[in-house]
């Protein structure tokens, strides 16, 4: 893993044979859905920048995360425990599309059980494609969360589309495109917001 600014007591840490980390969730939603919700996969609820990361069981893994030297972007897969129901309630009646995750890694000081200052992060994402998968035969219920770091978009092309759909967006009485899957063959350019040549 990449030094990614941590602090030189975070550095020996990951440089150590053994040491004990934990993970810090932050689920961003908006202030009319209830707020941020923080959880911790710590064995107990952790202090860290003015907010109490609970230790409540509902994180229960992440996955996706790898370091590349390539630019590439970055998914993160965060599975939560579905069996109080308050997580499928957030995902069938929250606002939680395009919402930030944020995970960082701490580590607690081995000799003290103290939390070590600055845990580093190591995913700022977006949420989206969430699922609910239910085992009533064991009594497991999992909600996963699937998050996508800034460059998600980075190749979606921006703009109008010359289609109906898109044009009755903004104009709800225009057919100006109604014709245009006719024509779709005839390679027909159109100049844009563009004096003709």
């Amino acid at each position: 893993m990449a030094n990614r600014a941590a602090t030189a007591a975070v550095q020996a840490e990951w440089a150590k044979a053994a040491n004990e980390p934990a993970h810090l969730y932050e689920v961003r939603l908006d202030a009319g859905d209830g707020g941020s919700v923080y959880m911790t996969d710590s064995y107990r609820q952790v202090l860290w920048n003015g907010n109490t990361y609970g230790a409540l069981g509902h994180a229960l893994a992440f996955s996706g995360l790898t370091e590349s030297a390539e630019l590439r972007i970055a998914d993160a897969t965060l599975q939560l425990s579905g069996i109080d129901q308050s997580w499928i309630s957030i995902i069938l009646s929250k606002q939680y599309v395009d919402r930030r995750l944020l995970i960082w890694k701490l580590f607690f000081d081995q000799a003290t059980e103290a939390l070590m200052v600055d845990p580093v992060a190591i995913h700022d994402g977006r949420m989206d494609e969430p699922t609910v998968n239910e085992d009533p035969a064991n009594g497991k219920c999992t909600v996963t969360i699937k998050s996508r770091d800034q460059f998600a978009d980075f190749e979606r092309l921006s703009g109008r589309h010359t289609n109906p759909i898109d044009q009755n967006l903004w104009f709800p009485n225009d057919r100006a495109f109604d014709l245009v899957a006719q024509n779709a063959g005839a390679q027909i350019s159109l100049l844009w917001g563009a004096a003709r040549p």
